[in-house]
C-alpha cells in the first residue's frame, strides 16, 4: 500500500493484475488518472500541501470507485482504477465521475487556503481494447495521454486511430 494515501501502490496493483491475468472469461477495465495543475500547487504551497491534495484525491477516487474497483496510486500524481465485469459505457461513466469528483470541490491545504486541481482520465477494456492485462495497462495510459492532449479535464477511451503510426527503419 501507498504509505501516504493508504490505497494500493504500484506493486499492489501489479499483484492484483497478475492474479486477474489467470482468470479468463472476465471483462475488465483500467482507468488511468493524472492530476492537472498539481505541480503548481507543490511549487506555490509546498510539498505538504501537495501531500494533502494527494490524500484527498485518493479519498475521492475511492469513494467514486466504491467496492467495484481497486484503486492505486501509481506514483507522483498518477492513479489507477481497476474494474472487473463491466461494460464500456459503465467504465466511461466511471471515468467521467472520477474526473468530476476530483475537480468539483476545492481542497483546503491549510486553514482558509483552498486550491483546485484538475484531472484527466483514459481507459481501456478487455476484451474490446486489449487481450492481456499488460496491454490493457499500456492502452489505458495511451488513452490518458490522448485526454491530456485533448485539453485535459476529460476522459477518453483507447483508440487505435488516435495512436501515432510507428515507422520501421530497414
Amino acid at each position: 500500500h501507498d504509505s501516504l494515501t493508504g490505497i494500493l501502490n504500484r506493486q499492489g496493483m501489479d499483484h492484483h493484475l497478475g492474479k486477474l491475468a489467470n482468470e479468463p472469461d472476465h471483462t475488465m477495465a483500467i482507468v488511468s488518472l493524472d492530476l492537472d495543475g498539481f505541480k503548481g500547487i507543490n511549487d506555490e504551497y509546498g510539498h505538504g500541501a501537495g501531500d494533502t491534495v494527494l490524500v484527498e484525491v485518493a479519498s475521492r477516487i475511492s469513494q467514486v470507485a466504491g467496492r467495484h474497483g481497486l484503486v492505486a496510486r501509481m506514483g507522483g500524481d498518477e492513479f489507477m482504477v481497476l474494474v472487473k465485469d463491466c461494460g464500456i459505457d459503465d467504465v466511461r461513466n466511471l471515468g467521467e465521475q472520477l474526473v468530476e469528483a476530483i475537480c468539483e470541490e476545492p481542497i483546503e491545504v491549510a486553514p482558509d487556503v483552498p486550491v483546485r486541481v484538475g484531472a484527466s482520465a483514459g481507459f481501456a477494456c478487455i476484451p474490446q481494447d486489449a487481450v492481456t492485462t499488460h496491454e490493457l495497462r499500456i492502452r489505458a495510459d495511451l488513452a490518458l495521454y490522448d485526454a491530456k492532449g485533448a485539453g485535459k479535464h476529460t476522459c477518453k477511451r483507447f483508440s487505435e486511430a488516435d495512436q501515432p503510426i510507428e515507422v520501421l527503419n530497414d
